[in-house]
């Protein structure tokens, strides 16, 4: 009734075997190559796109968190705005901004981590720790300072129109 296979060692009558075939032939080998290429030519952009999505979303989370550290300075404030403007050390004195910033005359701002996460110069370091939450990370924007280019740390700004305390003369028309 039922027709035994050979066993391993058996050998059938008619059949050619040969000694070795463990390994794959030229052809199946570029074929598969070739199916690994196209899966990867269809699956690359997407994964382009995921994680373009993914740094956008980043983006977002970090304008998120610094909405939030907003809200607790406020809160913890009386309400006030935190200040907002630009100067250098010497010419805000005792005035904290909500971090430090000057004007695009002086490039040194855009690479001192201090300015964002001290205490002593910006009045957001006592909420937000993160250095990592000031900058997109789409944002690939450099500084040049003495001939070398920089990562800028920080890429979010405030209006000029909220808290606005230092400079006393704003760009803003009345």
């Amino acid at each position: 009734m039922f027709k035994e296979s050979p066993s391993a060692g058996a050998v059938v009558p008619g059949r050619k075997y040969s000694a070795r075939r463990s390994a794959f032939t030229l052809v199946e080998l570029l074929v598969v190559i070739a199916i690994l290429a196209l899966l990867m030519s269809v699956l690359l952009p997407a994964l382009a796109k995921a994680k373009a999505k993914a740094r956008r979303i980043q983006c977002l989370n970090n304008e998120r968190q610094l909405v939030l550290t907003w809200n607790l300075y406020t809160v913890d404030h009386n309400d006030y705005l935190p200040a907002n403007g630009y100067g250098t050390e010497a010419s805000l004195g005792a005035t904290r901004l909500w971090v430090l910033g000057d004007t695009h005359l002086n490039p040194g701002h855009y690479t001192n981590q201090d300015y964002l996460i001290n205490p002593q110069y910006a009045t957001f370091a006592n909420y937000m720790k993160a250095l990592k939450v000031y900058k997109c990370p789409e944002d690939k924007s450099k500084v040049e300072i003495d001939g070398t280019q920089y990562d800028k740390l920080r890429s979010y700004a405030l209006n000029s129109y909220m808290g606005w305390t230092s400079p006393e003369i704003s760009f803003n028309a009345d």
